[in-house]
C-alpha cells in the first residue's frame, strides 16, 4: 500500500507592522532559514535541504534548514509564528501541523490565519512495511493476521497526529470488514441510542422509576464496556499506534 502525502512551505503571517525601509530592500536582505519540524536526516530533511541548496545558488543568499522538533511539529510552527514576518523565516508545514493536530488537541497557533502559504515542495511516499520474518506478504495478509490474533496486531507510526499516523488509524479502522456489515462505531451509536429509548420509556411510563434507572445504568456501562472492548479490540483486531 503506497500513498503520498504532501509537505508546503508556508511564512510566518503576523499582525506586526513592517517598515516600508525593510520592504522596499530587495528580497531577500538576508539568509532565509526554513524551520523544520522533523527530524534531522529523515527523508523529508534531506530534500528541504536539496532545495535550499538549490534556492541559494538562485536568489544569492544562504537558506539554512534548523531542525526544531518537538510536541509533533508545534515547537518548530510556534518558531515561525513568533519570528519577524519578512518572509526570511519559513516554515516546512505538514499534514499535523496544519491539519490533523488542530483536531486532537488545543492549538498556540492558527494554521490558517498565523501562516501564509508560499508553495508546495513535494510529495512523499508512504508504505506498509512488516519485519522480514512475518509471514503477511501482502496487505491483505495483514488484516488477515490480525483477525486470527486476540489481540491483533499494532500499526507503528512515525508520530501523534502524523501523516502516517492517521493514514494507519484510518486504514485500521475500515480494512478489518464490519462485523455484521456495520462499523464499529455505528454499532456504538445503535446500542446507545436503545439505552436512552429505554430510559425515556422509564421516566415516562414506569413507576418505580429510581430502581429501573439504576438498571439501565449498569446495563449501559456493560453496554460502553463492549463496545470498547469487543468491538475496537476484539472484532477490529488492527489497531494503530504513533
Amino acid at each position: 500500500m503506497r500513498v503520498f502525502v504532501p509537505m508546503l512551505v508556508a511564512a510566518a503571517l503576523l499582525g506586526a507592522p513592517v517598515p516600508e525601509a525593510v520592504l522596499a530592500q530587495d528580497f531577500p536582505a538576508k539568509p532565509v532559514t526554513i524551520v523544520n519540524p522533523l527530524s534531522a536526516g529523515a527523508g523529508v530533511d534531506v530534500i528541504t535541504r536539496l532545495y535550499a541548496e538549490a534556492a541559494s545558488r538562485t536568489i544569492g543568499q544562504r537558506v539554512l534548514v534548523e531542525n526544531r522538533t518537538g510536541s509533533g511539529g508545534i515547537v518548530g510552527a510556534m518558531a515561525v509564528k513568533e519570528a519577524r514576518p519578512d518572509g526570511h523565516t519559513l516554515f516546512l508545514a505538514h499534514v499535523g501541523t496544519h491539519a490533523t493536530l488542530q483536531a486532537m488537541q488545543p492549538l498556540p497557533y492558527d494554521p490558517v490565519r498565523d501562516f501564509e502559504p508560499v508553495t508546495q515542495l513535494f510529495y512523499f511516499p508512504t508504505f506498509l512495511v512488516v519485519p522480514a520474518a512475518s509471514p503477511a506478504r501482502t496487505a491483505a495478509d495483514v488484516i488477515a493476521l490480525a483477525k486470527s490474533r486476540p489481540g491483533g496486531v499494532r500499526l507503528a507510526s512515525q508520530g501523534v497526529g502524523s501523516g502516517t499516523h492517521i493514514l494507519g488509524a484510518i486504514w485500521a479502522d475500515h480494512s478489518w470488514g464490519r462485523p455484521w456489515g456495520w462499523d464499529p462505531k455505528e454499532v456504538f451509536a445503535l446500542n446507545t441510542f436503545i439505552i436512552f429509548l429505554a430510559l425515556i420509556h422509564v421516566r415516562l411510563k414506569v413507576r418505580d422509576k429510581a430502581f429501573w434507572t439504576a438498571i439501565l445504568a449498569v446495563v449501559g456501562f456493560e453496554v460502553m464496556m463492549f463496545n470498547w472492548i469487543v468491538v475496537n479490540f476484539v472484532i477490529s483486531g488492527l489497531h494503530s499506534y504513533a
